[in-house]
Formats: C-alpha cells, structure tokens, sequence
C-alpha cells in the first residue's frame, strides 16, 4: 500500500499533516501535526471497541468510542462542531462517565487531551505563520509540542466497583482516558 501525507512548508498549511520547518542553519526539519497522536490513542482501542452515543450541545455533538482489556479501560470523547470548522469557538463541555463493574480495587487514570490549547503547537502556528527560517528556540519548542503528553494523571478510587468520571472535551477536540490498576 502506497500512502500519501500531505504536508506544508513553515506551517503555511491548515490542512496538512506535517510541516517541514527552515532552521537557521538551512535544514528542514520535519515536525508532526496533531492528527499523528490522535491516530496513535485511536489505535490503543484495540479493534473491539463500543460506540459512545451522540449528544447534541448548541451545534456541537459529543460523542466517543471506548475498549477494554485485561489492564485498561480506554475511552476516546471527541467534540464535533460542523459550523466551526476553523475552531474559532472556544467553548469546553462536561462529560461525566461511569465505569461500572471495574475488576480492581484501585485505579489510575491518565488524561491525554487534544484541542488548541492541550498537545498542539497552534498558539506558537499562529505567531509564526508567514516565517521562512525558524530560530533554534522556535524550532526546539515545535518538536516539544508535537509530543502527546498527558494532560492529567490521577488516581481512582472505585466505589463498590465503580468510578465516576468527570471529563472536559473542548469544541473540536479530543479527550482520550485510560484507567489501568494501581
């Protein structure tokens, strides 16, 4: 199979993939947009995952997938908001989820959320847009914020087998949950 990535020069693009970054010194250095972490959480579901129904909110439907496994219970909530595809709104929606019947008396939760300002270098995009060279400091801080990094990490305590989670997804974002025993 033969794939394709499109991909801009010095985040001139709204629609590609990836960047390749001028330095200083004349390299390119490529840097990863956000879809490459979603598609890495989308992935750890697994192939036998459930439909978490739709919900309309104002003109954004939330809905989500989850999974699980010997060790984790994944969920993936995303907002979807068809008059904003610029994501120019900034509103964030409340899901509160319970996990019944969790086979473990003690719980970890990690947080991974994808949106303008969680595991993206948009706000940085935005300043740089239009540059042809990028300093060491700018390009240091791109390859930084291309990495998924946790947003939250907490630990849950089950109540007579079940935990009750309070998550936030931003319009057009993402919010990815693993719970794993403790």
């Amino acid at each position: 199979m033969l794939t394709s990535w499109s991909r801009d020069a010095n985040l001139s693009g709204i629609n590609a993939v990836t960047s390749l970054i001028r330095t200083e010194d004349g390299k390119d250095v490529p840097i990863k947009h956000q879809v490459f972490n979603f598609i890495e959480l989308f992935a750890s579901l697994g192939h036998d995952y459930l439909f978490i129904p739709a919900v309309q909110r104002g003109g954004c439907r939330i809905a989500g997938f989850a999974s699980r496994s010997a060790d984790a219970i994944r969920i993936l909530l995303y907002a979807h908001n068809d008059g904003d595809y610029h994501s120019r709104l900034n509103p964030t929606y409340t899901v509160t989820l319970d996990l019944a019947n969790l086979p473990w008396p003690a719980a970890g939760l990690t947080e991974y959320r994808l949106d303008r300002e969680h595991n993206s270098f948009f706000s940085l995009a935005e300043k740089c847009r239009g540059k042809e060279v990028f300093s060491d400091n700018e390009v240091a801080e791109l390859l930084r914020l291309q990495e998924l990094a946790p947003t939250r990490q907490a630990a849950v305590e089950p109540q007579q087998g079940t935990v009750r989670l309070t998550l936030e997804v931003a319009n057009n974002g993402v919010t990815f949950v693993e719970v794993r025993p403790r």
